[in-house]
């Protein structure tokens, strides 16, 4: 059992740091006072989707990350404009490669 816990501890540390650079890389990047969210489909009163079709109702372009065990919604993340679609499970080094690339968006289009 002590193993699994050190095993654990070396990975939550790796991500740790990997989270702090991408902190600093893009920490002062904003499009109105979002940086980077995590939005879940059970959310109470409205899914993760209805929140993606909202905001793009609204007109407002940031980077959304779909990230979900059920890849039906593909074609709904993708029609409302999602940056990208990740099917759990994602590996840490999928989804750190996926923020930074919807984070370069936004700094190209500042």
């Amino acid at each position: 059992m002590a193993d699994i816990k050190e095993r654990f501890r070396e990975k939550a540390d790796e991500v740790s740091i990997e989270i702090k650079d991408l902190l600093k890389e893009h920490g002062t990047k904003k499009i109105g006072e979002v940086h980077l969210s995590q939005i879940y489909q059970g959310m109470r009163g409205m899914t993760g989707l209805d929140l993606l079709r909202l905001l793009r109702s609204q007109g407002r372009v940031l980077p959304v990350i779909v990230m979900t065990g059920d890849p039906s919604l593909r074609e709904q993340a993708d029609h409302f404009g999602a940056s990208a679609f990740l099917e759990k499970p994602v590996a840490t080094e999928v989804l750190s490669q996926t923020v930074r690339r919807a984070l370069s968006r936004i700094d190209h289009a500042l």
